[in-house]
């Protein structure tokens, strides 16, 4: 009847919209201040994600050892990016439930791995200069 062709409109819309998607770089906000790359790296694999991004970077405090909790990640498809928007979002990433940290993860306003490999040389290059003036 009507209630089916309305029901197989709104799945077909919404698969529509889905194939639409175009972005693959997100952002991991309230991800624990211990995690480095390499550890987010070490969590989205644990997760499903092995193989399915090829760049991370976690910008560090200047002068610390901790992370500015938050991490960018770009995925090898939309589909994964999405994913991992909704497998992440709501639970602790790389801490414990009582540490209060409840990830939440957006699509990043800047798009790309080549975005995401950048930020990671400048913090480099920014550390090194550091290291250097001590």
């Amino acid at each position: 009847g009507a209630d089916s062709s309305s029901s197989a409109l709104t799945v077909s819309a919404v698969a529509e919209h889905d194939s639409a998607e175009t972005r693959t770089t997100v952002m991991l906000q309230r991800i624990s201040p211990s995690l480095r790359s390499h550890a987010v790296q070490r969590i989205l694999d644990a997760l499903g994600f092995r193989d399915r991004y090829d760049a991370v970077h976690v910008p560090m405090n200047q002068g610390s050892p901790l992370s500015m909790r938050f991490a960018f990640v770009n995925f090898v498809s939309p589909g994964d990016a999405a994913r991992c928007i909704q497998v992440c979002t709501g639970r602790p990433f790389g801490c414990l439930p009582e540490d209060g940290l409840i990830c939440n993860v957006e699509y990043a306003r800047t798009q790309g791995v080549t975005f995401v490999q950048a930020e990671a040389r400048k913090a480099k290059r920014q550390r090194q200069k550091r290291s250097v003036a001590r």
